[in-house]
């Protein structure tokens, strides 16, 4: 059993080929909440609820380029089986090498936090292309930072692989030069993002990845 919800306020539609499709970004955030009951397919005698909120905004500024932030923050019963508790979005690949995606965090390995109650943000600045520009060449620039904190109450009732539950706050921060390259209907920038506080290993090499941006040409 679900429940969906979006609040846009003061968002514009217009409709496409008898589809009515958001446009433009509002004023104000928009919100997404997502409401579950369930039980556990093989102890059918627990259910728990699950809840997950994002709220994403786009906020231009006037010569200054654009600030677009999400916050997302879930809880989940601790009764509930590990597949249905909090497994944040990593996007690192071995070799400090990837491909760039908006929304996740870029330093973390597949499944290596948990939690049944979690909050993380995402805040992006896109200078665009204010400190340089020219007729050939006009590289945007994105400064980025994205945290994490969570917990876990019963898990030693979980039988959890290797994933940390993040207690403190996971932290990494950086900074992505978009269209470097462009082709007719594609651009390719590249990023490097470092992992910090907490859990940040002892390593440097450990901690930092570089990742390939590829977009869509407007121009």
């Amino acid at each position: 059993l679900g429940l969906n919800l979006r609040l846009a306020i003061g968002e514009k539609y217009a409709r496409v080929f008898n589809r009515v499709l958001p446009q433009g970004q509002s004023r104000f955030p928009l919100m997404q909440l997502s409401l579950v009951r369930s039980r556990d397919l093989e102890y059918p005698s627990v259910q728990f609820t699950r809840a997950d909120l994002q709220l994403t905004h786009l906020i231009r500024i006037k010569l200054a380029g654009e600030i677009n932030y999400r916050i997302n923050t879930g809880y989940v019963d601790a009764s509930a089986p590990y597949p249905f508790l909090f497994n944040p979005k990593g996007n690192a690949t071995a070799g400090n090498l990837g491909l760039n995606s908006f929304g996740s965090f870029e330093t973390m390995r597949f499944n290596e936090f948990v939690a049944a109650r979690y909050a993380s943000a995402f805040v992006y600045y896109d200078l665009k292309s204010l400190l340089f520009k020219s007729k050939k060449f006009s590289p945007g620039i994105v400064l980025s930072s994205a945290a994490l904190v969570g917990d876990l109450t019963q898990r030693n009732k979980h039988r959890l692989p290797d994933a940390v539950v993040p207690e403190r706050p996971y932290l990494e921060s950086g900074i992505l030069f978009t269209n470097l390259l462009r082709s007719d209907f594609t651009t390719f920038g590249l990023g490097f993002f470092y992992r910090m506080g907490k859990y940040a290993f002892p390593d440097f090499e450990d901690n930092y990845t570089v990742k390939l941006n590829i977009g869509i040409n407007l121009e």
